[in-house]
C-alpha cells in the first residue's frame, strides 16, 4: 500500500439475498418472531410453526420455502403479515399498544 493512501474495503456480503433468518428481539429482552428460510417446496415432516415456538422462537414464528433458502420478495410478503403479529405480541409492545 502507498503511503498518504486510504485503505478502502467494501462490504460485500451485506445483501437481502443472504439472509436465512430473521429474527425480531426487544431491547427489554423479550424475544420476538424467527423465521426461517429453508431451500425446497415443502419442510421436512416436524417441522412447523409450532415447533420454531416451542424452540424459542416468538408468537408469529415460523419457516418459509424459497428455491434456494435466501430471502426473495415472495418469501417476504409471506412472512411479513405473520412477523407484524408476532411484533405486536411481544410483551413490550402489547402493553403499549399506542
Amino acid at each position: 500500500m502507498k503511503k498518504g493512501k486510504q485503505k478502502h474495503e467494501k462490504i460485500l456480503c451485506d445483501s437481502r439475498a443472504s439472509i436465512t433468518i430473521v429474527r425480531t428481539a426487544s431491547t427489554a429482552g423479550s424475544t420476538g418472531p424467527t423465521h426461517f428460510l429453508l431451500a425446497g417446496k415443502k419442510a421436512r415432516e416436524g417441522y412447523s410453526d409450532a415447533w420454531v415456538v416451542r424452540h424459542g422462537g416468538g408468537p408469529g414464528s415460523g419457516f418459509v420455502m424459497t428455491p434456494n433458502a435466501f430471502m426473495t420478495d415472495e418469501a417476504w410478503l409471506h412472512l411479513a403479515e405473520a412477523h407484524a403479529k408476532g411484533i405486536r405480541q411481544m410483551p413490550v409492545i402489547k402493553d403499549h399498544p399506542e
